[in-house]
This record gives structure tokens, C-alpha cells and sequence, in this order.
């Protein structure tokens, strides 16, 4: 139960995220290739150009940068959360080792 728990907040719960951050790099994207693009006349390119350049390279980069980021500072608050709550004292206590 737990992993499936895990996987939940890890990937499904970040989509919205990662949905409004891949729209807006797409607008940005979009703006200045169309500018370069409008000086040699190729405007008909943005559309397949950008689709590949953000599905194939860019995707899976800033995709997995959210998701380690997320969980990074997750892990984080949850560590700390133990230590107000002093869960690791009494780890310690019980001689085991936080």
C-alpha cells in the first residue's frame, strides 16, 4: 500500500505541474523560434520544429528536473517533521540507527 501511495505522489499528483510549466516553456519557445524563424521566412516551421525539439529533448529533462525537485524537498520537510516531533530520538533510544 504504501508504494502505490508513493507512486501516487510522486507522478500522478505532479501532472498539473508539470502540464502548466510545459505550456508556458511551449509559449516562450514558440515566441522566440518564430521570431528567428520570421527573418529567413520558414514561419510554417515552428510547429514541427518546436514539437520536436520539446517532446524529444527538452520533455524528459525539465520533466524529471520537477520530479526530483518535488521529492527532494518532500523528503525534506518529512525529515524535518521527525525531528520536531523527536521521532529520532526515539530511534535512538531503541538503538537503532536514525
Amino acid at each position: 500500500m504504501e508504494i502505490s501511495a508513493s507512486v501516487y505522489r510522486t507522478g500522478a499528483s505532479g501532472l498539473i505541474l508539470l502540464g502548466v510549466i510545459g505550456v508556458l516553456i511551449g509559449i516562450v519557445m514558440t515566441y522566440q523560434l518564430a521570431m528567428t524563424l520570421q527573418q529567413f521566412g520558414a514561419n510554417n516551421m515552428i510547429v514541427g520544429m518546436l514539437g520536436l525539439s520539446v517532446l524529444r529533448e527538452l520533455g524528459p529533462v525539465i520533466t524529471a528536473l520537477i520530479v526530483i525537485g518535488r521529492n527532494g524537498s518532500a523528503t525534506t520537510a518529512s525529515i524535518g517533521a521527525m525531528h520536531i516531533t523527536e521521532e529520532y530520538s526515539a530511534l535512538r533510544v531503541f538503538g537503532l540507527s536514525p
